[in-house]
């Protein structure tokens, strides 16, 4: 599969789709909270997408400043806390005026703008295929919704996480 995908010979359309159903929270269902929904991939999807998540953590180093604390291996969340405890002592000590404002980045995966990250991908030296590929699985991916054991009409995803 790997093989056929860096050949060429491999589209990925046939692979980037999942079945949205409803799964029983409780064992006695009163009202639909009680259920949740899960989409459940393409195994070969998720292999992929492993792969490439797992290549891309050799170079991310390479790609990624250091102040991006989060979600990067050896780096921890916290220490965007301390950095911010410390500049709030400073500021405190020196008796100095400024401003600190929080970013919220709830659902930020949400709100990715693809032509950036096109972007970003292609300044960074990412070949036209590999840029492809990442197109492909954030942009190109479609859903059916399961119901009663019928699976609906796929539609295509445009944003969040599948």
């Amino acid at each position: 599969m790997f093989q056929d995908l860096f050949n060429g010979q491999l589209h990925l359309f046939h692979l980037i789709f999942g079945t949205i159903m409803l799964l029983l929270k409780k064992a006695e269902v009163v009202c639909i909270e009680q259920f949740g929904p899960i989409c459940l991939l393409n195994i070969n999807f998720k292999f992929l997408t492993e792969v490439g998540t797992n290549r891309l953590t050799k170079i991310a180093r390479s790609v990624v400043q250091l102040t991006q604390t989060a979600f990067m291996p050896g780096r921890h969340l916290v220490e965007g806390v301390v950095v911010l405890h410390e500049t709030l002592h400073d500021i405190y000590s020196k008796k100095l005026d400024g401003v600190i404002f929080k970013v919220d980045f709830e659902k930020a995966y949400d709100k990715v703008k693809w032509s950036f990250l096109q972007q970003a991908l292609r300044m960074k030296g990412f070949n036209e295929r590999w840029r492809d590929h990442v197109d492909t699985f954030i942009q190109k991916g479609s859903v059916g919704i399961k119901v009663n054991d019928d699976i609906g009409h796929f539609c295509q995803t445009h944003k969040g996480l599948r």
